[in-house]
């Protein structure tokens, strides 16, 4: 039987992050996020579902660059961002999260920073 790996990416002041990784090289990113602080502020190339699992967040992302959409996401929904769209999530609880990345196997996908959303995970550092 194949199992799969499951390994810490990191750990900081927002939480924490681990790797799952399947047998076949798909992988997805298991979240634990503290309350009051952002995630995010970044782009993929290849589109992602996430599933929050647990808690509530406050979620910002742009649908052309030019217009963002806000709301609130709960815990059980399912988001969905496209390839290249840009989203921030604020916590508003603890909660988990998981994504992963649709059509890619681990290391496939390249994640670009969106500088106007960026600065709100940067400037928390401080």
């Amino acid at each position: 039987m194949l199992t799969p790996r499951i390994e810490k990416i990191a750990e900081d002041f927002r939480g924490s992050s681990w790797s799952l990784l399947l047998p076949d090289g798909t992988e997805g990113v298991l979240i634990h996020t503290h309350k009051g602080v952002y995630r995010g502020g970044h782009s993929h190339s290849k589109p992602e579902v996430s599933l929050l699992l647990s808690g509530r967040m406050k979620y910002k992302k742009t649908l052309d660059r030019k217009h963002d959409v806000e709301f609130i996401q709960e815990a059980g929904q399912i988001l969905y961002n496209g390839a290249d769209q840009p989203h921030l999530a604020y916590a508003l609880e603890e909660g988990w999260l998981f994504d992963w990345k649709l059509g890619a196997k681990k290391g496939e996908t390249v994640t670009t920073n969106y500088p106007p959303y960026r600065k709100k995970v940067d400037e928390q550092r401080r």
